[in-house]
């Protein structure tokens, strides 16, 4: 994929993931739209909307999964992160283990059933939902650790495959998934706010994945 002096022959399909609220995918749309004829422009994610149960005051997610009960003056988070992904050490899972049972009871306690009559709550920013309506900006949950649907001209995906975040097998699983769903020629864009920054640009080439520029380590 290369820039256009002109308008472009074909237009682009973009995919970026994580795509959080998309507020700060506008900027990369608007600026893409500058040089290029974009026909999709996906905002990936693994959850745009949450349920909420206002009688028992519960949060799930799309799947039903709980995410946070009320309590008298909060809510009370299900789920915690750890340093890295789900690795924890057997300090960091006994000083959790009250948390743990605590969110296991929760969770069995309460469920999304049929009887239930939740209100949705999409999660984007409300300056995403003009583009939204004129169809070339879509939302589509997106897991990065499995096969991503389609093809993408250009991929972008910042602060996701960090290690703070995700093991190096896991890093390594999500950038082979992302490069799988490019075209041919196609670019894949890749930030991390570790110390110092990482960034890497791919180029998909003769059906291989081909680093063009790599700073910092994944």
């Amino acid at each position: 994929m290369t820039r256009a002096a002109g308008p472009p022959e074909k237009a682009i399909r973009v995919l970026d993931v994580p795509a959080s609220t998309g507020i700060a995918s506008l900027a990369s749309y608007e600026r893409l739209r500058r040089d290029y004829r974009i026909s999709r422009y996906v905002l990936g994610d693994q959850c745009f909307r949450v349920l909420y149960d206002p009688d028992r005051g519960c949060l799930f997610d799309e799947d039903g999964h709980l995410l946070q009960v009320r309590e008298r003056s909060r809510f009370f988070s299900i789920y915690r992160p750890h340093a890295r992904g789900n690795d924890s050490s057997p300090l960091t899972r006994a000083l959790l283990l009250p948390f743990t049972l605590r969110s296991w009871y929760l969770k069995r306690r309460h469920r999304l059933s049929g009887a239930t009559d939740p209100v949705p709550i999409l999660l984007t920013h409300p300056d995403i939902e003009p583009h939204l309506a004129d169809g070339v900006m879509q939302l589509e949950r997106v897991n990065v650790f499995e096969d991503i649907p389609g093809e993408y001209d250009l991929i972008l995906s910042f602060n996701l495959l960090q290690r703070n975040y995700f093991p190096p097998a896991a890093i390594a699983r999500g950038m082979e998934k992302l490069g799988n769903a490019l075209s041919e020629d196609g670019v894949l864009v890749v930030g991390s706010p570790d110390v110092g920054g990482t960034h890497l640009v791919a180029r998909k080439q003769g059906g291989r994945v081909v680093i063009v520029k790599q700073t910092g380590r994944f």
